[in-house]
């Protein structure tokens, strides 16, 4: 019974110390890094080539990868919008 003390003892400590949380916000950190590098191609291939017909495809195609990275580039296109008013002025 004393073997099963210290297990329960040892597993209470790694379950509540916090240097294993770190593995939790790199999961965290990673989909919000694809997300933002996503969006950067979106946003690159928007602002370089808008024209093409390929390159609206790989903007939507970029866009859409990063939405389901994370989904707080949501108002993305508002923005693109925004911006071609702005610029065809």
């Amino acid at each position: 019974t004393s073997n099963a003390y210290a297990a329960l003892g040892c597993a209470l400590i790694f379950a509540i110390h916090p240097v294993f949380v770190t593995s939790v916000a790199w999961l965290s950190a990673r989909k919000h890094i694809l997300s933002a590098g996503f969006i950067f191609l979106a946003t690159y291939l928007f602002l370089t080539k808008p024209e093409r017909k390929r390159s609206i495809i790989f903007i939507g195609i970029a866009y859409a990868l990063s939405l389901f990275s994370q989904p707080i580039n949501s108002l993305w296109p508002l923005w693109a919008m925004f911006h071609i008013r702005i610029v065809k002025r």
